[in-house]
């Protein structure tokens, strides 16, 4: 497992579980978590505006078992989000430095997911009500499991 994480850091790899495998064999699920990304993609990120913690990319994807690491297929990523959950859990939640634009960041990925949620399930997305109002997407968002450090949306999956 050391090894894989070693290899996240210089390699385009994306680690799921097998549920989250058959999700988005399934088209079920656009958005893979991470723990942590490749330091090129951080590196884009940091690029970007100053504390936007988002960015759009093209980059290509491996996506791998995150118990036995064996390759599953690839992916084609189009957008990465900074979300920082999981580094706010272990420092504790306060104001710092390190968390400016983030809040931003999770507003914009959670809305860029309920957009292409509607897209998906053929909806009209319903300006009332918005993602956060949304039974139906809250549900979705609890089936997919929102959290970690890095949002990466995916498209154009290929199995190996």
């Amino acid at each position: 497992m050391q090894k894989i994480m070693n290899m996240i850091q210089t390699e385009n790899i994306l680690l799921v579980t097998p549920l989250e495998w058959n999700m988005i064999m399934n088209k079920e699920k656009w958005v893979v978590f991470q723990n942590e990304i490749s330091e090129k993609l951080i590196q884009k990120i940091n690029e970007r505006i100053p504390n936007e913690k988002r960015a759009w990319i093209s980059e290509t994807f491996l996506l791998k078992d995150k118990e036995t690491g064996k390759l599953l297929g690839e992916a084609n990523g189009y957008k990465v989000y900074q979300l920082l959950y999981d580094v706010e859990k272990e420092s504790g939640y306060n104001n710092n430095s390190i968390f400016k634009g983030v809040v931003e960041a999770r507003y914009y990925a959670v809305k860029h997911l309920y957009y292409e949620w509607c897209s998906m399930k053929s909806l009209k997305p319903n300006q009332n009500e918005g993602w956060f109002k949304s039974k139906k997407f809250s549900k979705y968002l609890d089936t997919i499991g929102w959290s970690s450090n890095y949002a990466v949306f995916i498209q154009e999956v290929i199995k190996y």
